[in-house]
């Protein structure tokens, strides 16, 4: 088994002060003053410009500039990116990971109510600050509001429309800042053809000045400014910032342009090990690539993810261009072969689970979880009701004011699930799903919904290859899951399903499991006496084969379970000798 890379055994348990590394910040003090000086007791601070303007570098500096007013905490939370400790898909997704962060004693996320615990724990914690990155309605907004001795700073591409709050609006870097970010020197004339195509955007600086200098061992060329212009042709409908990030991915050598290009379906943060399974065994290695690509400012990478060992991202920006270049088959090849990378990685966490280590194992899912998401969307057989638009559908929209106003770059209306039969991804999904440790996907730190939606979507998977096994190891999980809930009577369905095939295809393991969780959910279920029949049945079945694999602890709760349902039944006798042959074993045990 391959060893884990170093950062994945960080702790996942709850981290009260939690903000990004602050970056310097050129040209931007005076709307840090204004920030400052505007805020309003428990009014957010709005900021906001497009993309590449630099708006999560100033809010970040911004938070660190606050963090000692607000001590009790300080949270980073991003809509858009897994750069985040853990990634938001919806404001009830960033309410159950404060409240879990604040006061994790409050209780199980599925027995929540969101909005009251989420004030209760911010306002028990006191004093808090939550940066929420890439917001896209004041509907977010309002639904994470805080209390008074609290902040929130948002940041967003577009202007929200607020009552209250301050808003910082960043304008392109003056002249003087932006020369200071090109961080090379060249010829006056190429300087200014630089700062006229970058625009004043501190992203488009960035590439500009990786792209200038092309690093060729102890020596760097030079790269002609007037290359750049040539190649950075504005496109209309493009903003010069994506102009630039194209111009610069055209500079690149033919297969770093490629692997470049590719790396843009990476949905968060990523390393090496899963850049080097994406990648053909032939070429650049995946350590040549992502330095190349970071010395020339398309990926990110901070001093603390380079001392663990490093993730890698790509600017939201730079993505778009990516994956607009990209076409159905290329996408379906990473995809493919980024799934493979994620079944290997779910069995390593599934063997340190089972070594003990639950939170190493943990904040390996956490650190992926966007990645899982990803694959099990795109692994989906089923029709995909939120498909791409045709070619002409696109044509349509193209012109029309708001698709204007992102300045966003054309994705492909090509579905790259076409180019690989729904057999081959529903077998895929099935061995992704049979490799992940359940009891993590299905802790407390995470959503139960998102479980239910993997293996009921596994099942089908798995009905859709005709793999029985397979199907009944999805009721299997699904049945301990409502059963968590406190359902048994949906528990009860989905175990008696699972049962017969287990037993028919001779999986003891399993078996054993299956007759446990149906003993006490027909138990528990207070269905009436013939369902407490039901369970002594299958807790008498369990219980002989825990004798006969010695599992002592296996028997000790069988013994304890067996001899409930008895009572229930009014054979005391019978649940007193079992009783008593507990009681011994515990004292062994002990």
């Amino acid at each position: 088994m391959a060893t884990p890379l170093p950062h994945y055994h960080e702790s996942i348990q709850p981290i009260l002060h939690r903000l990004p590394q602050a970056s310097a910040l050129i040209g931007r003090q005076g709307e840090l003053q204004k920030a400052l000086s505007s805020r309003q007791p428990g009014a957010p601070i709005y900021v906001h410009g497009e993309d590449g303007i630099g708006k999560t570098t100033f809010a970040i500096a911004l938070a660190h500039e606050l963090k000692e007013t607000f001590s009790g905490a300080q949270l980073y939370y991003d809509f858009r990116s897994a750069a985040c400790h853990i990634l938001p898909g919806t404001p009830g997704e960033v309410m159950r990971d404060v409240i879990l962060t604040l006061q994790p004693t409050f209780g199980a996320p599925e027995e929540m109510d969101l909005p009251d615990e989420y004030l209760q724990s911010i306002e028990e914690t006191g004093s808090v600050l939550i940066v929420l990155d890439n917001v896209t309605s004041t509907e977010q907004v309002e639904a994470l509001a805080v209390p008074e001795d609290c902040q929130l700073i948002v940041v967003s591409t577009k202007s929200l429309e607020a009552e209250d709050g301050c808003t910082i609006a960043l304008a392109p870097l003056q002249t003087s800042d932006a020369s200071t970010l090109l961080a090379t020197s060249l010829p006056e004339a190429e300087k200014k053809a630089a700062l006229d195509l970058c625009a004043g955007s501190p992203l488009a600086l960035k590439l500009w000045g990786g792209t200038l200098i092309k690093a060729t061992g102890d020596s760097p060329t030079p790269v002609s400014a007037s290359v750049v212009v040539q190649q950075a042709i504005l496109t209309p409908g493009l903003s010069p910032v994506h102009s630039i990030i194209g111009a610069c991915i055209d500079l690149l050598p033919g297969e770093l342009r490629h692997f470049c290009t590719l790396l843009g379906l990476f949905p968060a943060d990523f390393d090496a090990r899963a850049v080097q399974a994406i990648l053909p065994q032939e070429g650049l290695g995946a350590t040549t690539l992502l330095e190349s690509l970071t010395a020339r400012g398309l990926l990110d990478q901070g001093e603390a993810e380079r001392e663990r060992g490093g993730r890698y991202q790509m600017h939201e920006a730079v993505r778009a261009v990516c994956q607009a270049r990209l076409s159905a088959e290329q996408q379906a090849s990473f995809h493919v072969a980024h799934a493979k990378h994620l079944i290997q990685l779910a069995k390593e966490m599934a063997s340190i689970a089972a070594q003990q280590h639950f939170w190493d194992a943990l904040a390996i899912f956490a650190r992926e979880r966007l990645h899982f998401d990803t694959a099990f969307a795109w692994l989906d057989p089923l029709p995909n009701e939120d498909a791409s638009l045709d070619d002409e559908d696109e044509e349509d929209d193209g012109g029309d004011e708001e698709a204007d106003a992102t300045n966003a770059p054309v994705r492909s209306g090509i579905d790259s699930k076409n180019v690989v039969s729904p057999e081959v991804r529903a077998a895929l999904m099935v061995e992704l799903v049979d490799s992940l440790p359940m009891e993590l996907v299905g802790s407390w730190y995470f959503v139960l919904e998102r479980l239910f939606t993997w293996l009921l979507t596994q099942r089908e998977c798995a009905e859709l290859i005709e793999n029985d096994l397979g199907a009944a190891g999805a009721n299997l999980l699904i049945g301990r899951s409502y059963l968590r809930m406190g359902q048994t009577i949906p528990a009860t369905g989905y175990l008696r399903q699972a049962l017969p095939v287990f037993k028919e295809q001779g999986d003891r393991e399993r078996t054993a499991r299956t007759l446990g969780n149906l003993g006490f959910a027909l138990l528990a279920g207070n269905m009436g006496d013939e369902y407490v029949e039901s369970a002594v049945q299958c807790l008498e079945e369990k219980l002989v084969m825990s004798r006969e694999d010695g599992d002592k602890k296996a028997m000790l709760e069988d013994l304890g379970q067996l001899a409930k349902a008895l009572q229930t039944l009014g054979r005391d006798e019978r649940a007193e000798e079992l009783s008593r042959e507990r009681e011994a074993l515990s004292a062994e045990l002990a």
